[in-house]
């Protein structure tokens, strides 16, 4: 059951998408369900997740040309798809990892910008492409040592590791 993982850069237009329910904003007590997975099969995997980050301005002082932004990790739940006769819990806990770990990076764009405080759209646009290249190159690793999801013991271990770092 191999998995794939898409990663798109959702930054600064999913508003709309938010408020028509496509978009799941991560949160700590809202685990994804396979109903959340609306996509249609798009190849011969078991599943796949479209997770990313959305990095989108709070504040904006215009005469500074300035603002604050807020960063979270989103799921899309139109883009990401199941197998249903292959659609197992235990590749579900490897694609809520994947949602997990883009968190985890949300936090560390998030903490960088509120260190700097009011950064410019361009400063912003840098920022978010660091840490977003910095997630795919993890999603990408974790994919790899995981075998998408079914080396049991590679995925047993990058659970313990994840679970430490989730905000």
């Amino acid at each position: 059951m191999l998995t794939r993982l898409f990663l798109i850069s959702l930054v600064w237009c999913l508003v709309s998408l938010t408020s028509s329910g496509q978009i799941i904003t991560w949160s700590k007590t809202r685990k994804l369900q396979w109903t959340d997975f609306k996509g249609a099969v798009t190849d011969s995997t078991a599943a796949a997740s479209v997770v990313g980050i959305r990095f989108m301005p709070v504040e904006y002082h215009t005469a500074v040309k300035k603002g604050r932004y807020k960063a979270s990790a989103v799921f899309d739940t139109k883009l990401s798809f199941r197998v249903p006769n292959r659609a197992t819990n235990y590749l579900l806990r490897h694609e809520r990892l994947h949602f997990d770990i883009a968190a985890i990076f949300a936090v560390r764009l998030q903490k960088r910008a509120d260190k700097k405080g009011l950064i410019s759209e361009r400063e912003a646009k840098i920022m978010f492409t660091e840490i977003n290249n910095a997630l795919m190159v993890y999603q990408e690793k974790y994919d790899d040592e995981t075998a998408h999801g079914t080396g049991i013991v590679a995925q047993a271990g990058w659970q313990k590791i994840s679970l430490d770092q989730i905000p």
